[in-house]
């Protein structure tokens, strides 16, 4: 019996793997994130009885506009 031994690369940001290294680092480059210079901003609506925000707004690294909705999801 042959064992072969596999090497694999991870893209730290979504999770791909792969055995090709530059595939990988081609995956990661490929992300756009956050821009940590702009500010986030909390958007809440008028109900006192939802303290959290109902949107959160953030400017990406490339200049777009993200907006993302809140979903309570209650635990089990």
């Amino acid at each position: 019996m042959e064992i072969t031994t596999r090497k694999y690369y991870t893209c730290c940001l979504c999770g791909r793997t792969s055995t090709n290294e530059d595939k990988i680092k081609a995956c990661e480059a490929s992300h756009i994130g956050i821009d940590p210079d702009m500010p986030i901003e909390e958007i809440y609506g008028r109900n006192r009885k939802v303290p959290y925000p109902e949107n959160i707004r953030v400017i990406m690294q490339d200049g777009s506009l993200g907006v993302y909705c809140f979903v309570k999801i209650e635990p089990n």
